[in-house]
């Protein structure tokens, strides 16, 4: 058997308290490149696919959603977003409008001002080469590697490593 169980075998890599299980196996899956763990990150199945099968289910799913059940995914993504950015209602027509015409007409100048004053400089340490980068912003971190700023907030947030980057807050004291 090419992947029986007893090609295989158990080694302890470190001891650890269960709130840094998570972040410690992803160190580890980082650092080593295991060849048959197909995910990028622990508790997470990002890296991962679906079967043509799961799919075949999946789309089947999607497709025979009955008109209730669609108001209540709205509902619930229209819940989820508000919460994110923290309100729960939308803009307006005209407030859109506003906005809009505001952020076409940003200078450069204007932009580095606000991104120093609201933004919140991190630190991105690359956890296999100990190299560090600075950013003003977790947007420009996001811009520069290509990512969700809301998703590196996330992994700030809980203090894990996110694409070999361990995020952390510059102190402007």
């Amino acid at each position: 058997m090419k992947y029986g169980r007893t090609k295989f075998k158990l080694e302890i890599l470190e001891y650890c308290d269960r709130e840094a299980l998570l972040e410690r196996e992803t160190y580890y899956i980082i650092l080593l490149n295991p060849n048959y763990n197909i995910l990028q990150e622990a508790g997470s199945r990002l890296g991962s696919r679906h079967s043509e099968e799961a799919l075949a289910k999946i789309r089947f799913a999607a497709l025979n959603r009955t008109e209730e059940h669609i108001a209540k995914l709205r509902e619930h993504l229209a819940n989820i977003h508000a919460k994110n950015i923290g309100r729960t209602f939308s803009h307006s027509d005209e407030s859109k409008g506003k906005i809009a015409y505001a952020s076409a007409n940003k200078t450069e100048g204007h932009i580095a001002k606000i991104k120093e004053a609201n933004g919140i400089a991190i630190i991105l340490t690359n956890v296999e080469t100990n190299e560090t980068r600075e950013y003003v912003s977790i947007r420009e971190a996001a811009r520069d590697l290509k990512e969700s700023h809301v998703t590196m907030a996330k992994y700030l947030k809980l203090n894990k490593i996110f694409k070999g980057y361990l995020i952390s807050i510059i102190d402007k004291s």
